[in-house]
């Protein structure tokens, strides 16, 4: 039985990436789950490694403020 699913963790996760403008999750998903290196990225939006860096960047933030709202991330963390 998968219990990965059920965690709350997880389920949070889900929620805050939901609530993402769609370019930050997509950057998040396909850096963080599919593996794409930083060249794949800037190469299928066609931006500069730089934009891409940055973008990552401003959305990651994004992602942690949306979890700290719901108590998920310490804010120490």
């Amino acid at each position: 039985r998968d219990t990965r699913s059920r965690c709350p963790c997880r389920t949070a996760v889900r929620a805050a990436l939901r609530s993402l403008p769609d370019i930050d999750r997509q950057l998040l998903v396909l850096k963080h789950t599919e593996h794409w290196t930083y060249r794949q990225l800037a190469d299928h939006l066609g931006v500069s490694l730089h934009t891409i860096e940055y973008r990552l960047l401003q959305a990651r933030k994004r992602l942690r403020r949306e979890l700290l709202a719901t108590s998920v991330v310490e804010a120490g963390a």
